[in-house]
Parts: C-alpha cells; structure tokens; sequence
C-alpha cells in the first residue's frame, strides 16, 4: 500500500478563491499529489535502534553517561559469558564481580525512569542474594538479555523493569532484598488475616 502525500506548499502558491472568481475561474487549484512506496513511506527499520541516535546530545549529557555505563556493564557481562563458554569460571566470576561493582554508579542514574532504577536495583540484589555463589551460564545471558534491553529504553517504564526482573527470576535469582521476600512470605503465611 502507497501513501499519498498532498503538497499544502504548493496549493498554497495557486491564487487564493477570490483571484480566482474575479478572473473568472471558479475551478479551485489542483494539488500536487506524491505517491511514496512502502520503503518511503516507513523509513523506520526493525532493526535495534543506537539510543543515541535517537536522543541528541546523549554523549554529552546525563544520558550519555548513563549509556556509556551500561556499554561498560554489558561488555564486562559479555567477557564472563564468554569466559563461562571457555569453562573458565574463576575468570567469568571476576568478571561478574567488576559488574556488580559497577552497580551503585548506574544507580545514579535511576531518575531517567522509575524503569531504571528498579532494573538496576535488582541486579544488584540479584548478586548479593547469591551470597558469593558464582552466576550460572543461563543467570549470565539473562544479566546481560536485562542491560542490553535497559541499554536500548534507557527510559523504561517500570512495568517493564518488572517485566525484565521476572525473566531474571526464572532463572533462580533473587531480586528482592531478605527482608522483603521474608516479610512477603511471612504475610503468605499469616493469611488475610493474621
């Protein structure tokens, strides 16, 4: 399906309706009519979108800093990936150590979107519940499969922060501090009523 496009410019260069009935002519102008195809008409590609090509001034800026972190974290999550394929697990644990340490500065950035900051925070809790206990091959992808999606909307919304924590959770980790899955299990416990 083409789209037509109308040229309003061009309409408006004809004389205007009472030129026309004046000089006699009660024909109104003729537009000039364009017809686009379908590449032209929806220039926008499926294709994953560079965030700064889209938000100017993003190098510079907060949002700038903001991207170049999660660059960082996702390049430091690639190497413990790549690192877990090596069977080089001391190695990928480093690295998910330097990410984790990375952490509390992309938190600095959590008033981009309530989004961020929620995505943010349960990686770290994510790590910490661990207590020490390295990431597995599958914890890894799905680290990486969240900053890579937060990276791309660095302005999400929280519904799909909670929507990327619930994929972290399937696969074994905990984004809740203790004390809150603690509290949620002691009022499961308790029923509606005490």
């Amino acid at each position: 399906m083409a789209a037509t496009i109308i040229s309003l410019d061009e309409y408006r260069k004809r004389p205007n309706d009472t030129t026309q009935v004046a000089s006699g002519s009660l024909d109104p102008p003729k537009p000039t009519i364009t017809t686009l195809s379908p590449s032209e008409a929806n220039p926008v590609s499926s294709a994953r979108t560079d965030p700064r090509d889209v938000y100017p001034g993003g190098e510079s800026s907060r949002l700038g800093d903001a991207l170049k972190g999660l660059s960082s974290a996702i390049e430091l999550v690639n190497e413990a990936a790549a690192a877990m394929e090596e069977d080089e697990f001391v190695q990928a644990d480093n690295f998910m150590l330097r990410f984790h340490a990375a952490l509390p500065t992309l938190f600095t950035f959590r008033d981009l979107s309530d989004g961020f900051g929620a995505l943010v925070n349960a990686l770290d809790w994510a790590i910490r519940n661990r207590d020490g206990v390295s990431l597995d091959r599958e914890q890894i992808l799905a680290v990486r499969d969240a900053l890579t999606n937060l990276r791309a909307r660095p302005f999400m919304a929280f519904q799909l922060a909670a929507d990327e924590t619930l994929r972290l959770e399937k696969t074994g980790l905990v984004v809740d501090p203790p004390d809150l899955s603690a509290f949620a299990d002691l009022e499961e416990d308790s029923g509606p009523h005490g």
